[in-house]
């Protein structure tokens, strides 16, 4: 038998395949598939983990840098006549030599309004290459609450500011509301819901019609007939709820009407449809 009936021989009954000297047998497909994936993912999560190592290095270098170069060495302040600037500055917890662009603007505010009822809005900005910025406006007092022979002032928004022994000067005077568990600067609360979401209507009309510096009394003793005073000439009963933003925003329209007529004085009904005057005196008889 020759070597080639030998090979067909041994292939015939499954004997492996003998080395010709030309290197081991290739591998199958699937086998060689497998290898190269796992190659390449591992290049992968290198790569990955590289990027990542970089990111963080560029990161640490950037904050280094910022900490390094922009300090605060100046903080100004402007705005209170209330609060001294120094007491303000002191107050953000900010300190000369501090990083400009790294402390929280949110904390810095928080730490300046706490225990001031009268500041209203405080505003922070970064003035590089050192400089800090701390703008504010004070709360005025826009009307008074009497209780129990004192007075609780108020802003505008509704905070309460202080308790008082007399109504502060330039204060709109409210009648027929009593507070419930007051404390400065918190939204006022009155016992009555009802007399309390009527006041809340109109300190929002007089607010958006900038008629805080013309009313000097509010009387909610009668809920259906509100009256707000005007100066000391005009008293203006308004409606109820729900029509009270538009009649207050229509109001200097109206006395500017009637003064044009020579009226100086009187009562003004805008609880019905329409408005009705009722003078008290007529200014242009002493004029003549």
């Amino acid at each position: 038998m020759n070597e080639r009936d030998r090979r067909r021989g041994n292939a015939a009954r499954g004997e492996p395949k003998k080395k010709t000297g030309r290197g081991e047998p290739k591998p199958a497909a699937g086998e060689k598939r497998t290898t190269v994936g796992k190659r390449a993912f591992r290049r992968g999560v290198a790569s990955r983990v590289y990027a990542l190592v970089a990111a963080a290095v560029v990161t640490a270098a950037a904050v280094a840098a910022l900490t390094l170069f922009f300090r605060v060495d100046e903080i100004r302040v402007s705005g209170s006549e209330i609060y001294p600037a120094e007491e303000i500055a002191g107050a953000c917890g900010i300190r000369r030599g501090d990083s400009l662009l790294l402390f929280s603007k949110p904390r810095a505010v928080e730490r300046i309004r706490e225990g001031r009822v009268y500041l209203d809005s405080v505003t922070i900005r970064r003035r590089l290459p050192d400089t800090l910025e701390i703008t504010v406006t004070d709360r005025a007092a826009a009307a008074a609450f009497e209780a129990n022979g004192a007075y609780w002032t108020c802003s505008g928004d509704g905070t309460l500011l202080e308790l008082t022994m007399t109504p502060p000067e330039n204060a709109a005077l409210i009648l027929g509301a009593k507070l419930k568990g007051s404390r400065a600067g918190e939204t006022f609360t009155c016992e009555d819901g009802a007399r309390q979401t009527l006041l809340r209507e109109i300190f929002a009309g007089i607010g958006d019609n900038g008629l805080w510096d013309k009313v000097t009394r509010i009387d909610v003793v009668h809920t259906f007939a509100i009256v707000v005073t005007y100066g000391s000439e005009f008293d203006v009963v308004l409606g109820s709820s729900g029509r009270i933003a538009d009649e207050l925003a229509s109001l200097e329209t109206v006395i500017g009407e009637i003064r044009s007529q020579g009226y100086a004085s009187g009562t003004i009904n805008m609880t019905s449809s329409g408005v009705r005057y009722t003078p008290d005196r007529y200014a242009g008889s002493e004029a003549e």
